[in-house]
C-alpha cells in the first residue's frame, strides 16, 4: 500500500514539473547573438507594470562584453523594403565606428532582417569584418510587445535597461547617421549639467539634418564609405533642421524618465515623439535639445511601402495622441525643451531655452483617459 503510495506521488509530481517547463516554454522570448546564436529570455508580467509592458531576465554575467558601459544605443530595421536596405547597412556601418567599450549597440529585429542584415557575408562599408558585425546584439521581442510586427518604445527602454548595464539608454530610428564625437560630447555636458544642478529626471532629444540618399531611381541608393565622424560631418555640411517636429532619437538613464509609465506607442510611425516631449513638459521632467551640437543626418528621400500596416501603425499612434493631446501643432522641441546645448570654442555648453512656451505643458484630457496621478496621460491599453 504504501509503495503504491509512493508511485502515485512521484507521478504527481512528474506532471507538475512537465507542466512548469511547458509554462516556461510559453513566456520565453529569444535574444539572438551576432553570431547567430540564441538564447533564451525569461518574460513575464510585473504586477506594478501596465498589461503591454514585460519584464525580461537573462544572466549575462558571464559575458565580457556586457560589462558597465557609457550608453547602450538600440534600434531597429525594416524586414520588408529591399530599396531601404542600403541606409540599414549605412547605419549598421555608422555604428560600428562608436567605441566598443563605450557602447553597447543592439537591434531589435524580425528573423527575415536577421537573416538578411547580419549574415556572415554581409558588405559593409568601411572595411569592417565578420567580427565587429558580431557586435550587435540582435533581440527579437515576443509578439504581445509589438503591433503590427512594430515594437512598442516603452518595452525597447525597459527590455534594454534591464538587459545592459550602462549610464545612458538610447533610442534612434534606424535611418539617422551620427558623429560620434558630436553625440558623446553633447551627452556628457547633459549628464554633468543634471548632476551639478541635481536633476533626477531628463529626456534628451532633437533635430535631424535631412540629406537626400536616393537618387530617384530603382535601388540605387547613396553608400557611405567609412561611416566615421569625418564623413558624417561632410554630408551633413550646410543642411540646417527643416523638421521641426521630427524627433528620431530620446536618450535617458534608467530612472530619469517613466517608460514604464506611457502608452504602448510604436515605433516607425507618428506622433509619439511630440507626445513624448508635451507628456515630459507636464510632469516638470527637464527636456534637452541637442540639435545645435549634435549635427545627425537622417538619409531622406527614400520611398516607404504604403501598405495598409503603415497606415494602421499610423492611426493607431494618432488615437494614443489625440486621447491626451488635442492640438497636432503641439511638442516643437525648439519651444518645449526646457534647456539646449551649445557648441563652442570651450566645448558644449548647456543654456537656458529662451523660446520655451508654457502651453508645452497643456494636454486635453477627456473622460476616458487616466489622471496624472494614475500614472499618465493616455490610452489605458
Amino acid at each position: 500500500m504504501i509503495r503504491k503510495m509512493h508511485s502515485i506521488a512521484l507521478v504527481i509530481l512528474a506532471i507538475i514539473i512537465i507542466a512548469k517547463l511547458i509554462f516556461d516554454l510559453k513566456i520565453y522570448g529569444t535574444m539572438v547573438s551576432g553570431s547567430g546564436k540564441v538564447d533564451k529570455i525569461l518574460c513575464k508580467h510585473s504586477v506594478n507594470e501596465p498589461k503591454n509592458t514585460y519584464t525580461f531576465q537573462q544572466n549575462h554575467s558571464q559575458d565580457p562584453k556586457l560589462r558597465r558601459k557609457f550608453l547602450t544605443l538600440f534600434t531597429t530595421f525594416a524586414d520588408a523594403e529591399p530599396i531601404r536596405y542600403t541606409v540599414q547597412n549605412n547605419t549598421i556601418c555608422n555604428y560600428l565606428n562608436f567605441p566598443e567599450d563605450l557602447v553597447h549597440l543592439v537591434a531589435f529585429v524580425q528573423k527575415a532582417v536577421y537573416q538578411y542584415q547580419f549574415k556572415e557575408h554581409i558588405n559593409i562599408c568601411g572595411g569592417h569584418s565578420n567580427f565587429d558585425i558580431k557586435r550587435w546584439h540582435l533581440v527579437v521581442l515576443p509578439k504581445s510587445s509589438t503591433y503590427l510586427d512594430r515594437p512598442f518604445l516603452k518595452d525597447m527602454f525597459i527590455y534594454a535597461m534591464r538587459e545592459f548595464d550602462s549610464e545612458l539608454y538610447m533610442y534612434t530610428n534606424g535611418d539617422i547617421l551620427y558623429p560620434w564625437g558630436h553625440l558623446q560630447r553633447s551627452f556628457q555636458a547633459v549628464t554633468t549639467f543634471v548632476e551639478r544642478h541635481e536633476l533626477h529626471e531628463y529626456i534628451i532629444s532633437g533635430l535631424r539634418r535631412d540629406v537626400t540618399f536616393y537618387s530617384g531611381s530603382g535601388l540605387n541608393v547613396k553608400k557611405l564609405h567609412t561611416g566615421d565622424e569625418e564623413e558624417i560631418l561632410n554630408i551633413g555640411n550646410g543642411f540646417e533642421p527643416i523638421l521641426l517636429y521630427a524627433l528620431d532619437y530620446f536618450i535617458t538613464n534608467k530612472t530619469s524618465f517613466p517608460w514604464h509609465t506611457i502608452p504602448a506607442f510604436v515605433i516607425g510611425s507618428v506622433r509619439f515623439d511630440n507626445w513624448l516631449v508635451m507628456y515630459a513638459n507636464k510632469l516638470k521632467i527637464p527636456v534637452f535639445d541637442i540639435t545645435q551640437s549634435t549635427p545627425v543626418v537622417h538619409q531622406a528621400g527614400i520611398p516607404k511601402i504604403g501598405d495598409k500596416r503603415g497606415k494602421d501603425a499610423n492611426n493607431y499612434n494618432i488615437q494614443l495622441f489625440h486621447e491626451s493631446v488635442n492640438d497636432v501643432k503641439m511638442g516643437k522641441i525648439s519651444e518645449c525643451g526646457d534647456f539646449r546645448t551649445l557648441l563652442s570654442k570651450q566645448g558644449v555648453v548647456v543654456i537656458k531655452n529662451k523660446e520655451y512656451n508654457v502651453e508645452c505643458v497643456y494636454f486635453s484630457l477627456y473622460p476616458n483617459v487616466m489622471t496624472e496621478s494614475d500614472g499618465y496621460l493616455g490610452l489605458q491599453k
